[in-house]
């Protein structure tokens, strides 16, 4: 079992500390993840948040964190692609993937937020058309010597892009999915697969990479299905002191994802109506002892190939979750085939390109 930890730095006004702080903190943080034993540290990306500011620019802060790491790898946890020009993109994880030595992971999703969508003028009943153009293009850039597109929303002409990535084919392109549609999509264009959903997705996943002529051994299912279980010594301690923090952040999804209306109606109203005590078990806090029982019946209902928690809870400090981590990485992570770093996880050099996973 593999382990991530990905980063949002939502750094709300009621409990803000300097933007420069908090990101260079983030950086030193991935180093000492890295040592941890963890095999992957991801980076979070929304757009125009009036109240927290949430990284803005994730593939950027993914270029600082290569700098400070040698092994992990380092992906997008995602990227909404239809805001970007895909030929950018592609540059940018090219240069990133020379910068880590073959580390970078790219992720992608729709998106969802209207707000998003609203200040670009964009169609929201475009985002799956203009993902998987953007997909195409990106996948062009990086295994065709030269081409041309005329496509719905990109037109190019005579495009040459040089230099190639260092993995090969190409860096793993994930797509980031909750709903049955986004799901399937991923694995039609051949896609590994970043689930916000619950077991059910794996199952779906898998069967639709089959109907599509797909070996599912040959693809990443890597879900954050568990966002951050936070383990400590006393659950009610921790809870009594970030209550605000935690509510906070499940209030804000729950907003967004109304707003949205892209989940059905029932799952809906279940968001709206969870009682506190439903939103704290659902952030599962809990003791090493705990959290090794509780992903042990986890991971046997939903088989991933990695486990991605955030990092802490907007409005807690770095230097607070991180203790969280450490525990998690020492005393629950052994149980699940990984030891924390300097014991038996090698980390001496990042894999050999031949040995990426293909997508």
């Amino acid at each position: 079992m593999k382990f991530g930890i990905a980063y949002d730095l939502r750094n709300p006004r009621r409990w803000m500390v300097p933007f420069n702080k908090l990101y260079q903190e983030c950086v030193n943080q991935a180093a000492a993840v890295e040592e941890l034993g963890f095999d992957s540290v991801w980076v979070c990306e929304h757009h125009y948040s009036e109240d927290d500011g949430w990284i803005p620019a994730g593939l950027t802060l993914a270029a600082a964190i290569a700098a400070r790491t040698q092994r992990v790898k380092i992906g997008t946890y995602i990227i909404p692609l239809p805001f970007h020009d895909p030929v950018r993109v592609a540059e940018q994880v090219t240069v990133l993937d020379y910068l880590s030595n073959g580390r970078i992971r790219l992720g992608v999703a729709v998106g969802y937020r209207v707000q998003e969508f609203r200040t670009h003028g964009i169609d929201r009943k475009e985002r799956g058309a203009r993902l998987e153009e953007g997909i195409d293009i990106i996948r062009k850039c990086w295994t065709e010597e030269k081409f041309s597109y005329d496509g719905r929303f990109n037109k190019l002409k005579d495009l040459t892009f040089y230099p190639r990535p260092i993995q090969v084919p190409h860096p793993p392109i994930y797509i980031g999915a909750q709903t049955a549609a986004a799901i399937r999509r991923a694995a039609r264009l051949g896609c590994h697969l970043l689930p916000f959903g619950g077991p059910g997705t794996y199952k779906l996943y898998t069967d639709a990479l089959r109907e599509n002529g797909r070996d599912p051994s040959q693809y990443e299912f890597a879900t954050m299905y568990l966002y951050s279980p936070i383990v400590c010594r006393d659950p009610e301690a921790v809870w009594k002191t970030y209550r605000q923090q935690i509510m906070y952040r499940l209030d804000w999804y729950d907003r967004w994802y109304n707003e949205a209306a892209d989940l059905p109606k029932n799952q809906l109203q279940l968001l709206a109506d969870a009682s506190e005590r439903e939103r704290r078990e659902r952030e599962a806090i809990m003791t090493p002892e705990e959290c090794i029982a509780f992903m042990t019946k986890f991971l046997a209902n939903m088989p991933c190939t990695e486990v991605v928690m955030w990092a802490g809870y907007a409005g807690v400090p770095l230097s607070v979750s991180f203790e969280w981590i450490e525990l998690f990485a020492k005393e629950v992570m052994p149980h699940f085939g990984n030891t924390v770093g300097g014991y038996a996880v090698d980390t001496s050099a990042p894999r050999k390109p031949s040995m990426m996973l293909k997508s």
